[in-house]
């Protein structure tokens, strides 16, 4: 850096004060190695002062006309993703308050770094600054406020710099002590960052990533990422919105500062709450994509027809694997996206494996097709793809092909996926040519409610869908006195009873009121629609008749997320009371473990991969079978059995383990389960809420007691708590069922494994990633020698809130049924 000027290189001003600051941590980075403690600093000397909104600004008067508008697109581009607004002066128009004026000299791009006092303050824009369009976005970011993202102080755990390269621009590689970079990970896509080779002696490589496929991230200048626009609405736009939304964003979206009634979702992702796959421009392709044993492809527009794609189009396409599977994706065939010489992506496909949509994901472009296997982190996955950057057209610009498919977790055992019209049936035609209708069959009497899911992920377009299905349902069965009996239950954040048995005596009624229930866009509380169910619809005094079964049928598209620990119990006590319960689990969300447990069987449950396939005859005809297969021609209420499923006994001694934590007075207990010392801290024993807010549960999935992992200091990222079964000395198959609880901005990882007797730990089943507030269930399979020892690993992460919790765990020899 040259002292006697204020100009940092080319880029960024700087004040005294400034100057001051960098030139301490160039000594301490450069000339004594990064070994010298530096002094603590206020916060208020390294964080940038934030300008008043909107801010004024004015031409120097020396720009061209159509560098004139593209500084005018560059303010509405940050305006159109954040809440900062600017408001223009004329050029001679005098202001004696804080502003921006653009000046026209000819030594560079450059601004000072938030708001100084200078009145006006400038930013340098010379005609050169307007060949890419991110070049004037880069200064105005830093006039904002923003440094340069490769001088985060973070920046060591993804990037590494190849001093020995660098030869220029030495005091843009200085680490900054940033305070507002704790609000977003750490950005190779920010527009805020150098590309792999500035400041180079000799054209190669001054920074590589850690991680080798993100390296084609870093240097873009298409436009603002998500986490950098991120990061400016959380310094300048926390007020904004005066009312928070009535549920969270998912997928790391956050309320939108200029449109307060929705989320701002991560690239790729869509719809109010960031439940939805965005929609694509200027191309028909992306869409949500359920991941099969089977591969499946994808690809860009024109890739089989016209051999190329187009500039300015966009395709979002969501992989999702059912729970407790991975997605993995490779590249096939021909591969060609236009890349910058010096390697970096203009168009690109970038895809998002990692349990942190928020977060980048790498990268691929250039005429190399890559060869890497990518496996997602949870069981979806985002591939975006972005060709808006206009270039010259090229007609081996072919695009990509890619080919994925579904991988169960270890010790998971593969599923039955519905049928889909993509995939081809291999069940061999039947012999006979006579069928029966199933919708021919009489049906006796029926006492019948629908529980039906109103949460946001439902969504405007499905829920006319949940309601016909209804409707259809209903007129197979005669909606009458003496025969079906309807009832209907919605279920948000708390569940509605909409008419009960003896509202409605014929079916045109029913469908009338069917028509004026209305979405509710909450979250999930099945454990309530079920407590209603059962305490107020199937009632003598409510139409409940003797001489008819009752029937629920539920129908959701993902598991229980408001007081998700009644959900179950609620259902046991249902069936117990003779209510029949199917459950159809509309999507790739959904928990299959927790339908079972509901339903209380497996031949209860129905899979499909969307809402318009619940109107089909395939859904409808074999729902009407089993309601109709309950009744009988004398009008008894019968409760079938479960069919006995055939099992294995495995030799050796019948193993029957059980912990809920409860102990046998009631003051808690770990069972006979221990700590291990081979960790870095211990599970928690733990009653109520965690004190950490906004992650752990709120109370136990059952009872009053459960283990978590306390994540607060002075525990660190990728710390280890492990909890050690006892030991059951036997070589055999295990079903190993469990409760977990992952909630929190920053939740890691939870592991079941098993501990060798020479002590090596080894992974049999792994859950990563934020899974909403709410208990969720697992079965998993291990192979145990009479030496392992069962374990579950808690691991922290990069901040406090990411409580895991554990409850109900059970051991069995056999497998999991």
């Amino acid at each position: 850096m040259e002292t006697g000027n204020d100009r940092l290189e080319d880029c960024i001003l700087l004040t005294e004060e400034q100057i001051d600051e960098l030139l301490e941590l160039q000594e301490e980075q450069f000339f004594n190695g990064g070994n010298k403690r530096r002094r603590k600093r206020t916060i208020a000397k390294g964080a940038f002062r934030r300008w008043s909104l909107p801010i004024h600004w004015k031409f120097d008067g020396n720009h061209a006309d159509k560098e004139r508008k593209q500084v005018r697109s560059t303010l509405r581009h940050w305006s159109e993703q954040t809440c900062v607004r600017f408001s223009e002066l004329g050029v001679h128009e005098h202001y004696e308050g804080n502003h921006i004026i653009f000046t026209h000299r000819s030594n560079g791009c450059y601004s000072y770094i938030g708001k100084v006092n200078l009145f006006p303050q400038l930013v340098n824009l010379r005609s050169s600054c307007f060949d890419e369009f991110g070049t004037p976005v880069h200064e105005v970011g830093h006039a904002l406020g923003l440094w340069h993202e490769q001088q985060r102080p973070d920046r060591d755990d993804v990037i590494r710099i190849l001093y020995d390269k660098l030869k220029y621009y030495k005091s843009q590689y200085i680490k900054r002590p940033i305070s507002e970079v704790a609000y977003v990970p750490y950005n190779v896509n920010s527009l805020m960052h150098y590309g792999p080779k500035i400041g180079s002696r000799d054209g190669s490589n001054v920074m590589e990533t850690r991680n080798p496929l993100y390296q084609r991230n870093m240097g873009q200048r298409v436009g603002l990422s998500f986490l950098t626009s991120k990061l400016i609405n959380f310094a300048y736009c926390n007020d904004t919105c005066k009312t928070k939304l009535p549920q969270p964003c998912q997928r790391e979206g956050y309320q939108d500062p200029n449109h307060c009634d929705r989320c701002r979702c991560p690239d790729g992702f869509g719809g109010k709450y960031c439940q939805e796959v965005a929609p694509p421009v200027n191309g028909n392709c992306g869409g949500r994509f359920v991941a099969t044993y089977s591969p499946q492809t994808i690809s860009t527009p024109g890739y089989g027809t016209v051999k190329h794609y187009e500039n300015k189009q966009e395709c979002n396409w969501l992989l999702s694997a059912p729970a407790n599977h991975t997605v993995e994706l490779r590249f096939v065939d021909d591969f060609h996206l236009f890349a910058h010489t010096q390697g970096q992506c203009y168009h690109w496909v970038e895809v998002h494996y990692s349990k942190h949509f928020g977060s980048p994901g790498p990268r691929f472009c250039g005429t190399t097709r890559p060869d890497k296997t990518v496996t997602s982190e949870t069981n979806e996955m985002m591939l975006a793809f972005r060709s808006n950057y206009s270039v010259i057209w090229d007609s081996t610009r072919r695009g990509f092909k890619a080919s994925f498919v579904a991988v169960p977790l270890p010790g998971v055992p593969r599923i039955q996926f519905p049928s889909s019209p993509s995939q081809k049936s291999t069940t061999p035609a039947p012999k006979t040519t006579t069928t029966v209708d199933p919708f021919n069959a009489i049906c006796g009497p029926v006492d019948l409610t629908f529980l039906i899911d109103s949460s946001g992920s439902i969504g405007k377009t499905n829920w006319p869908k949940m309601l016909n299905f209804m409707k259809k349902l209903s007129s197979k069965l005669t909606v009458s006195p003496d025969r079906a009996r309807i009832a209907v239950v919605s279920f948000g954040n708390k569940a509605t009873l909409h008419f009960g048995l003896d509202s409605h005596a014929s079916l045109k009624s029913t469908e009338a009121a069917i028509d004026q229930i209305r979405w509710k866009d909450q979250w999930t509380n099945t454990g309530d629609a079920l407590r209603v169910m059962k305490d107020q619809v199937f009632k003598k005094e409510h139409g409940d008749r003797s001489n008819a079964p009752n029937v629920a049928v539920l129908i959701t598209d993902g598991p229980s997320n408001k007081d998700s620990w009644q959900t179950v119990p609620a259902a046991e006590a249902a069936r117990n009371a003779g209510i029949n319960i199917f459950v159809i689990g509309v999507g790739s969300d959904i928990d299959p473990m927790e339908m079972k447990d509901i339903s209380g069987s497996k031949d209860r449950l129905t899979y499909v991969w969307d809402f318009d396939e619940i109107l089909k005859e395939s859904t409808l005809k074999p729902m009407y079978s089993k309601i109709c297969s309950l009744t009988s021609t004398t009008g008894m209420r019968t409760t079938p059995k479960p069919t006995p499923s055939a099992t294995t006994e495995p030799t050796g001694r019948k193993i029957s383990w059980r912990c809920d934590f409860e102990g046998s007075a009631g003051e808690g207990s770990t069972c006979d389960m221990v700590q291990s010392r081979e960790d870095t801290f211990d599970w928690t024993l733990k009653k109520g809420a965690t004190p950490s807010r906004p992650t752990g549960p709120d109370s136990a999935y059952s009872g009053n007691y459960y283990i978590y992992i306390e994540t607060s200091n002075p525990r660190r990222y990728n710390d280890r708590a492990i909890m050690l079964f006892p030991s059951f000395s036997q070589e055999s198959t295990f079903c190993v069922k469990f409760s977990y609880h992952m909630f929190g901005f920053h939740i890691n990882e939870l592991q079941l494994a098993k501990r060798s007797s020479s002590g090596h730990i080894s992974k049999v089943w792994s859950m990563v990633g934020e899974k909403g507030n709410r208990w969720l269930s697992a079965a998993i399979n291990v192979e145990l020698t009479s030496s392992d020892q069962l374990a579950f690993v808690g691991i922290r992460g990069r901040e406090y809130s990411g409580d895991i919790a554990l409850d109900n765990i059970r051991v069995d020899s056999g497998s999991c049924h």
